[in-house]
């Protein structure tokens, strides 16, 4: 009996160090845990406050739209980065070494995030060299769904909104790389309307007919510089070419607005677009 006694008495012991050590271990972690709880939830929230104060003042100062968005989104990541490091630190890490251990393991792992560090690195390109900013219309001919306004340009990627409202998200290092169309720098575009008329039209009495259109339309500039051209021969039309200027953000709708107008009036003075037709010539039979 003294034996089973003593085996019980020397559980006991050892239950009761082991809740003294996890008694002592809980005081010990719990205010480190509720400390690194504490750091990174409030500095979660700060970082996000400071990064909408940031864009803010941004916004309001004399940068361009794009330079002050891609520095609002980088300093963002900055200040994500130094809460989670406030948050190790809080938990004993040692955060110098693993700050060290970081950048030697960054080498390794360059070559695994190229791509990403490629995006990086042409995202800085575009904002600093400005081949286009938020809000102007560009095209990129070597890529697909590539012509829209850009909306915005982070870290990574830039954003366009195409004419017929899709939202495509393109990788900054194939921006940065393919052949650029900048339809908004220029702040004026000049517009083609191609327009086909009977050979038996004479184009002189075309052409003050669309006079009267493009000097009463005020979307339309540089008015000396418009008018008709012949651009064309076809089967069985003159194509003619009428050339204007307008602003960069006006030009597709008064492409529409444009050719329907000279079509109406053409028709109500007795000008037709023909349609295709083949015309035979018999000689006569001796």
């Amino acid at each position: 009996m003294n034996g089973v006694s003593n085996k019980i008495n020397q559980w006991e012991v050892e239950v009761i160090d082991f809740w003294d050590n996890i008694s002592n271990w809980a005081d010990d972690m719990v205010p480190v845990l509720l400390d690194a709880v504490i750091t990174f939830v409030f500095g979660w929230l700060l970082a996000i406050a400071l990064s909408k104060i940031i864009s803010k003042a941004m916004k309001k100062s004399k940068l361009e739209k794009s330079v002050a968005t891609f520095f609002s989104s980088v300093i963002s990541v900055a200040l994500k980065i130094f809460v989670v490091l406030a948050t190790l630190s809080s938990l004993k890490f040692d955060v110098s070494s693993m700050i060290a251990a970081i950048g030697a393991a960054g080498l390794a792992a360059g070559f695994a995030v190229k791509d990403t560090l490629a995006n990086v690195a042409s995202g800085i390109v575009i904002v600093f060299t400005k081949p286009f900013v938020i809000g102007d219309f560009i095209e990129l001919p070597d890529l697909p769904e590539n012509t829209g306004n850009v909306t915005k340009i982070d870290t990574m990627f830039t954003t366009l909104v195409t004419p017929d409202n899709k939202t495509v998200i393109i990788p900054n290092s194939l921006v940065a790389t393919k052949h650029i169309i900048n339809y908004t720098r220029g702040g004026v575009r000049r517009l083609d309307v191609i327009m086909p008329v009977s050979y038996s039209v004479d184009i002189e009495t075309v052409k003050p007919l669309v006079q009267e259109i493009i000097q009463e339309d005020d979307q339309i500039l540089r008015k000396e510089m418009c008018g008709v051209l012949l651009d064309s021969t076809g089967e069985s039309t003159l194509n003619l070419c009428i050339r204007v200027w307008c602003k960069s953000p006006e030009y597709a709708v008064l492409r529409y607005k444009l050719r329907e107008k000279v079509y109406k009036k053409l028709n109500a003075n007795g000008i037709y677009v023909p349609f295709n037709q083949l015309d035979v010539h018999l000689d006569k039979a001796e």
